[in-house]
């Protein structure tokens, strides 16, 4: 069985409304047959608050033990895959995109194809802002991107070295 996790936003109740809304929930995800943690099952409950900042920390330690107990990796080999953040155009670097690199390994020299916007990475940049030569997966990226229409947020893309492959795909998506 698959382990899920959960976690309950309780921003805006009152302390003994929050509860019973709490106590509601977990009734919800038992009938929906998730048994939590608490009820003998294996899906963990994190309550959190966003606005109030309230047990985020316990919320990034628990999806991370999970992780590293399912065992949960990407592959690095591969075509790159990944989800656009921010694109936006940069007085002195051209087109930059930050993205997060989900399957394969992005490097330097890459041509990228996300719906009809392409490009081709000329540098890349972790959160730091050191240049690196190749992003594996997990990683958040700045990349400055030449030969650049322009990307859009939340747009997954795929990268490989071949342009002309990519000119067809990308002209083929614009007549269809």
């Amino acid at each position: 069985m698959a382990t899920l996790l959960v976690s309950m936003g309780y921003d805006l109740m009152l302390k003994k409304k929050n509860f019973a809304l709490q106590e509601r929930c977990k009734r919800m995800l038992l009938d929906s047959g998730l048994q939590l943690e608490e009820q003998g099952g294996d899906v963990q409950a994190v309550p959190i608050s966003a606005l109030k900042a309230q047990n985020l920390d316990k919320l990034v330690e628990a999806i991370a033990t999970e992780a590293e107990i399912l065992n949960l990796r990407a592959d690095p080999r591969g075509l790159v895959e990944a989800v656009v953040i921010e694109a936006r155009t940069d007085p002195g670097r051209g087109k930059v995109v930050t993205c997060i690199i989900q399957r394969g390994t992005l490097r330097k020299g890459a041509v990228l194809v996300a719906g009809t916007a392409w490009g081709k990475v000329r540098n890349m940049f972790n959160d730091s802002g050191l240049q690196l030569k190749e992003a594996p997966p997990a990683t958040p990226v700045q990349l400055s991107i030449i030969f650049a229409s322009l990307f859009e947020n939340n747009h997954r893309f795929q990268a490989d070295f071949e342009l002309a492959i990519y000119w067809a795909i990308t002209h083929y998506r614009l007549i269809a």
